[in-house]
C-alpha cells in the first residue's frame, strides 16, 4: 500500500513537471502599443503585421489611463478574425485574460478596438502582447497580401491571363 502511494506521488510529480515545462516555453511578447484617444472616438486599430513569428493568443494591457472596451477584433493573416464581444473595463495597469487562445500559433495582422467614448482628455496607452511558443518565434509569414484596415481598399494585384487569338468580325 505504501509503495503504491509513493509510486502515485512520483507519477503525479512527473506529470506536473512536464506541464510546467511546456508552459515555460511559451512567453508573452510585446507586439505593439498605441495611445488611444477615447474622447469623441469609438474605435481604433493597432497594426501588428510587422511582428515576427506567430502567436497562440493575445492580451491587452493599459499603461496610462483607462478604457471600457466593447469589442476586440483580432484579424489574422488570410482574413480570418476573432471577435471578443463583451464589456472589458480596464483601469490603468490592468490586463485582459488571454484572448482567442489556441494550441497552434497564427500570424496576427492587426487588432481592432471598439470602446465607449469618454470625456477624458488624456489618451490611454494600450499595449498588445502575443503568447508565443518556441516554434512560433521561428515561423515566417508567406508572401501574401495583408488584409487592409476598415475603410481602406485592398491593393490591386494583376490577374494572370493568356492572350486570345484575334477573330475577324
Amino acid at each position: 500500500m505504501f509503495r503504491r502511494l509513493i509510486a502515485a506521488g512520483a507519477l503525479a510529480a512527473l506529470v506536473a513537471g512536464t506541464a510546467t515545462t511546456a508552459q515555460a516555453q511559451d512567453q508573452w511578447i510585446l507586439l505593439g502599443s498605441k495611445p488611444v484617444a477615447t474622447n469623441g472616438k469609438t474605435s481604433d486599430s493597432i497594426d501588428t503585421s510587422s511582428a515576427k513569428g506567430n502567436y497562440k493568443a493575445i492580451r491587452l494591457v493599459t499603461k496610462e489611463g483607462g478604457v471600457t472596451l466593447e469589442n476586440v477584433e483580432v484579424v489574422y493573416a488570410g482574413g480570418a478574425s476573432h471577435n471578443e464581444r463583451r464589456p472589458i473595463n480596464m483601469n490603468p495597469n490592468d490586463r485582459t485574460r488571454a484572448i482567442d487562445q489556441r494550441d497552434a500559433g497564427r500570424f496576427i495582422d492587426r487588432v481592432n478596438l471598439s470602446f465607449r467614448s469618454s470625456s477624458s482628455r488624456e489618451p490611454t496607452v494600450v499595449e498588445i502582447y502575443g503568447l508565443q511558443g518556441r516554434d512560433g518565434a521561428n515561423a515566417t509569414r508567406t508572401a501574401s497580401v495583408a488584409t487592409p484596415p476598415p475603410g481602406q481598399a485592398k491593393a490591386a494585384t494583376p490577374i494572370p491571363a493568356s492572350p486570345t487569338a484575334p477573330i475577324a468580325t
